[in-house]
C-alpha cells in the first residue's frame, strides 16, 4: 500500500493463494448468467470461486456510478518465452523486437478496472481470444482484490497499474 492505496505486489502479498486461470478460460460477457452467490468453477472453465457475495450480480450494482478508471498488468505465464522468441538470430534479421514492442507492448496481459467512489464497487474487463474467437468479458465485485484475482494469470502473479487511477 502507498498512502493507503493499492500500487501492485503479488497475490500472494494480498492473502490470495488460489489458482485464477486466465481470460481465455472464460468467455461470456453477461453478467445476468451468475447470480452474486454463484461462482464459475475451475473446473468447467471459469475463474477461481470468490466468497458468496464477492461477484455481483447485474441488479446488485444497478445504481452504482463508477468514478474512477485504471488498467491492470500482470505478466503472462509464457513471458519469458515470449521475450526470447522476440529476440532470437531468425527474429533480430526480420527486426521482430522493434514492431512487436511496437504493436502489442510487452508480454503482458492487462485488465481494465473502473470503481465506484466509496471504493467499494470494481466492475473488470478482459479481452481474450479462444480457438481463434475474440471474447470480452466483464464483471462487477465488491472489493478491489477481487478485481486484482481475477485479472490474475497464474497463483502469485505480480501486478501493478499499467495506467493509473484517473476520473471516467
Amino acid at each position: 500500500r502507498d498512502g493507503g492505496r493499492l500500487t501492485g505486489g503479488n497475490a500472494h502479498d494480498m492473502g490470495i493463494t488460489s489458482s485464477v486461470p486466465g481470460p481465455s478460460s472464460f468467455s461470456s460477457s453477461s453478467l445476468s448468467d451468475h447470480s452474486s452467490s454463484d461462482a464459475l468453477s475451475p473446473a468447467l472453465g471459469g475463474h477461481a470461486p470468490v466468497p458468496p457475495g464477492v461477484r455481483l450480480d447485474d441488479s446488485e450494482v444497478e445504481g452504482v456510478q463508477f468514478v474512477e478508471k485504471a488498467i491492470l498488468a500482470c505478466p503472462l505465464p509464457a513471458k519469458a518465452w515470449i521475450e526470447l522468441g522476440r529476440w532470437n538470430p531468425v527474429s533480430l534479421l526480420l527486426l521482430v523486437p522493434a514492431w512487436s514492442y511496437h504493436v502489442s507492448g510487452p508480454a503482458d496481459h492487462w485488465w481494465f478496472v473502473a470503481r465506484s467512489a466509496d471504493h467499494m464497487y470494481y466492475y473488470i474487463a478482459q479481452f481474450c481470444c479462444d480457438c481463434g474467437r475474440n471474447h470480452v468479458t466483464g464483471c462487477a465485485f465488491l472489493g478491489m482484490w477481487a478485481a486484482i484475482t481475477t485479472g490474475l494469470q497464474y497463483p502469485d502473479a505480480r501486478w501493478w497499474n499499467a495506467r493509473e487511477w484517473t476520473n471516467c
